[in-house]
């Protein structure tokens, strides 16, 4: 029920999103038509009603589509997604569980994190404290017994500091906040 009520949100959301920006297209196009009068913008633009639902639709489908794409896809209801390089991501379900999903269909459930362009850097939902580092691009996987061993081969490797990781919240508020936030679905 969460992800239908969510889902009613972002259709608003993307409502919203395209009436805005159809009426900046059509302004855009009503100001170069203005300095190039006859040309494709002048005679594409003269019936603004129909420039603007035209538009309108094409936005419209285009922002639902990548509210499902990979860099659009931030969850609905009660799970929430942060996308990584190479295809994958950082999920959390019901506030409590975050995991990152691997190409074969192996989980890793983290409790804290940081990521790069290449690696996820994190601490494991373990009973003992365990700490991972995940290569992105081929799913390899280094696990360290103790915060001891992680951080001899941080300081070798330049990986971040377990004091650097923050857990799912703040990362996802990190990552969706601003433009991200205002500007799509």
């Amino acid at each position: 029920m969460e992800a239908l009520f969510h889902l009613v949100f972002e259709l608003i959301k993307i409502l919203f999103l395209t009436s805005v920006y159809s009426a900046l297209l059509l302004l855009l196009f009503r100001i170069v038509a203005y300095y190039k009068p006859q040309s494709w913008f002048d005679k594409t633009s003269k019936k603004k009603s129909v420039f603007w639902l035209r538009s309108g639709i094409i936005i419209w489908f285009s922002l639902f589509i990548f509210m499902f794409t990979h860099w659009g896809n931030h969850g609905l209801g009660d799970s929430a997604r942060i996308p990584l390089n190479y295809g994958k991501s950082v999920v959390e379900i019901n506030s409590s569980i975050a995991f990152v999903e691997l190409d074969d269909f192996e989980q890793i459930g983290i409790s804290s994190f940081m990521y790069n362009e290449a690696f996820l850097y994190a601490k494991t939902e373990e009973l003992e404290e365990k700490y991972a580092v995940l290569n992105l691009q081929n799913d390899k996987i280094v696990y360290f017994e103790s915060k001891e061993a992680y951080l001899f081969k941080a300081e070798k490797e330049h990986y971040p500091h377990p004091s650097e990781f923050r857990d799912f919240s703040e990362q996802y508020k990190t990552y969706w906040q601003g433009w991200r936030f205002l500007l799509l679905p």
